[in-house]
């Protein structure tokens, strides 16, 4: 983990300054990675169980620093926004080709001007592991608010978007903006 660490620090420090930003495939993929670390980490500081990620999957992405599958990751410019963030909250609903539960975890967090929302999905056995997971999104400018860093959409993306989130609100807005999943 202090390899990932090492390795995103660049990466977290460009996001905070005040200049554009480039990121290529490896930078989201560190940033993705890194993002997913701490919602597992945030996570476990909760009380409350049963967690979402189990204890091998905190496990394999320690020792392979891979991504589960599904998961999706955006990044976000917060503005007037000092101190640090986090919401997660459990999404459920039922996959549309097989009636079974689909389950879902969003964790967003900010540092400051950084923001970063990690949506995670669980099928069930009788899914294809191929399945794509979908939810519903609130209203709102999330095209232009947001950049999907993980799946990698684009060889390279430019920060900052194009509009950023206001404040805790526009943070309490980001993390309250999807539904219940569909598959």
């Amino acid at each position: 983990m202090s390899r990932l660490e090492d390795h995103v620090k660049p990466i977290v420090v460009g996001l905070l300054g005040d200049k554009p930003v480039t990121l290529d495939r490896d930078d989201q993929t560190t940033l993705a990675v890194w993002a997913v670390k701490n919602a597992m980490v945030y996570e476990a500081l909760r009380l409350e169980a049963p967690w979402f990620f189990a204890n091998s999957e905190r496990r394999a992405l320690r020792e392979s620093l891979r991504l589960l599958s599904p998961t999706s990751v955006w990044i976000a410019k917060c503005i007037e926004q000092a101190g640090p963030f986090c919401s997660a909250s459990a999404l459920s609903g039922v996959a549309e080709i097989s009636s079974d539960q689909v389950r879902a975890y969003v964790t967003t967090m900010a540092f400051g001007p950084l923001a970063i929302q990690v949506l995670s999905g669980k099928l069930s056995s009788s899914n294809p592991q191929s399945t794509t997971i979908t939810g519903d999104l609130r209203p709102g400018p999330w095209n232009q608010v947001t950049i999907q860093i993980w799946p990698i959409q684009s060889e390279r993306v430019a920060w900052p978007a194009s509009m950023g989130l206001s404040g805790e609100l526009g943070l309490d807005t980001f993390s309250e903006r999807w539904s219940p999943v569909n598959s």
